[in-house]
């Protein structure tokens, strides 16, 4: 028995000085804690449980070992079950079909988050769950330029996604894709890749991730994780014809939408009332400080109101340096119409700085 204590005890980490203390580890709390005299001590076990890891006691020495195909096994298992299958009826040119795309869980009381694109002209939409449960869905909120929309089903208890900061991304940072690829009988499906670039600029309206975690047809909607589990996109789209770059939306356009759609109902986008041509470095994705150039103004827009005239160019809004219109697009995610916001302008060979009350 002393030996067995012995063996225990050393394998136990000194954390500090403390009389109470919790530690967590990958968000969960590892609970077991020994005070010996005011010195908190915390099983290595529990730890290397919370990392997906071993550990072994030669005597001397304590080794953690990490397995990756156990994490990697461990965040499927736990993301599958917030992930679901999307399918419904579809009428075009007077003919029916049958369209499905993914999504998952993001409110236990039934909230599906999925691409706008996977939902929309579906006459029924119905959402399958990782356990074969199958539950009617109704579009509670839709926006088409970020590309999201929310559906509600009829069922409570389930389990919630969690979304990832998004400004801790890095590229080469091992991403996991789960959804529904190619056929409906192949919902729930894994792959696995790594983050290939941040702040992508593709035909959407907002900044894309950047991924090679394959994503084909039905994969739209289904969530991307990281090795914590938490979601840092949502897969939307690849490009035609060339393999291993697919694109997702982000956690933070994600956010963006869910906090208007709680608000508002739908996504409240400030208005400037002008068109807006991007420079020829910018258009090529080249460094650029050319700004957009604003064509054209709307009578009585806001922009005619502020004094902003054609030919002007935006170079940016408050501390956001702007270059691209998905710039401008990313910018005004701060702004709600009414608010004020001060543009850098050039004009001619002089910088100005314009206040325009958004529509």
């Amino acid at each position: 028995m002393k030996k067995v204590f012995f063996i225990v005890l050393a394998s136990f980490l000194l954390i500090f000085q403390s009389a109470n203390a919790n530690v967590v580890v990958n968000g969960t709390d590892v609970g077991e804690t020994i005070n010996v005299n005011g010195t908190v001590y915390v099983p290595l076990n529990s730890i290397a449980e919370g990392f997906n890891s071993s550990v072994t006691w030669n005597g001397n020495t304590a080794y953690l070992e990490n397995s990756s195909d156990a994490i990697v096994t461990k965040i499927v298992k736990e993301a599958s079950e917030f992930t679901v299958g999307i399918i419904g009826k579809y009428s075009s040119g007077g003919q029916e079909g049958i369209s499905y795309g993914s999504g998952f869980v993001i409110d236990e009381n039934g909230i599906i988050m999925t691409n706008a694109h996977v939902v929309t002209g579906l006459k029924t939409i119905l959402v399958v769950m990782n356990d074969g449960r199958t539950f009617e869905g109704k579009v509670k909120n839709i926006d088409a330029n970020a590309d999201v929309a929310l559906v509600k089903i009829n069922c409570t208890g389930l389990k919630a996604a969690k979304f990832a900061d998004s400004s801790t991304l890095q590229v080469g940072q091992t991403v996991i894709a789960i959804g529904t690829p190619i056929s409906f009988s192949l919902r729930n499906s894994a792959t696995m890749g790594i983050i290939s670039g941040l702040n992508r600029s593709t035909s959407n309206s907002y900044r894309l991730l950047q991924s090679d975690a394959v994503l084909n047809k039905g994969n739209s909607g289904g969530p991307l994780i990281n090795l914590k589990g938490e979601v840092v996109g949502m897969g939307t789209q690849g490009i035609v014809g060339v393999t291993g770059i697919f694109f997702s939306v982000t956690a933070d356009t994600m956010r963006y939408a869910i906090e208007h759609f709680e608000k508002y109902g739908r996504i409240r986008k400030p208005k400037l009332g002008v068109t807006l041509t991007e420079g020829w470095l910018s258009i090529y994705d080249l460094p650029s400080d050319e700004g957009l150039t604003i064509k054209t103004i709307e009578e009585g827009s806001p922009a005619q109101k502020a004094g902003l005239i054609v030919n002007d160019s935006i170079l940016g809004a408050e501390a956001f340096s702007i270059s691209t219109v998905i710039d401008f697009n990313e910018a005004m995610k701060k702004y709600l119409p009414g608010d004020t916001v001060n543009f850098k302008i050039k004009r001619g060979n002089s910088i100005i700085t314009v206040p325009v009350v958004m529509g």
